[in-house]
């Protein structure tokens, strides 16, 4: 049980004392404890808290996910984009309409690939990006397949890309040419 000093004796006694049984004084009434100075107020301050944080997290990834896709979504309907200047590992700068274009198909779907695959990197590839080169630790002809299956292919060939370029860990590599 908690103790506390008696104010006239400085004797210790009961926290719930009325009266001290050293000096027999009425001992003042003790202000009452606020709710948060409590075991039980602060570890109800820590689950809100962190009923709070894990929504933020999973609403700032949901976001973050949405503003991607939103991203890639107005990259395929605009046909008219302005021209997008980058710059090749030399210097020189590439004008490619279709950048954007090409630059969102890669970022779907290297979302769309790892949730079904695991780790997977697509990148656009070549001196005037014509390649999407999509990387994994293993590839199969069904699993090719099933990947052109899914519309990369047809993204692919929207967002005119020449060729898919597969690549396992073991550097081997399927090419299948668009057409």
């Amino acid at each position: 049980m908690a103790k506390r000093e008696c104010p006239f004796c400085k004797e210790k006694i009961k926290e719930d004392a009325i009266i001290c049984m050293h000096c027999k004084s009425e001992l003042p009434p003790l202000p009452p404890k606020k709710w948060y100075q409590t075991w039980k107020g602060l570890f109800l301050i820590l689950f809100v808290l962190g009923i709070f944080g894990q929504a933020f997290d999973d609403r700032s990834a949901k976001s973050t996910t949405s503003t991607k896709a939103t991203n890639s979504i107005a990259a395929n309907s605009s046909n008219q984009a302005p021209p997008e200047k980058a710059k090749t590992s030399d210097g020189k700068k590439i004008t490619d309409k279709n950048l954007a274009r090409k630059l969102a198909v890669a970022t779907y779907y290297e979302q769309f690939l790892q949730q079904a695959y695991g780790m997977v990197i697509v990148s656009v590839q070549g001196q005037k990006n014509e390649i999407l080169q999509i990387s994994m630790l293993r590839i199969t002809n069904d699993r090719i397949q099933s990947i052109l299956d899914s519309g990369v292919y047809k993204e692919a060939k929207k967002a005119q890309f020449n060729k898919i370029v597969f690549i396992d860990a073991d550097q081997k590599r399927t090419t299948v040419e668009l057409q």
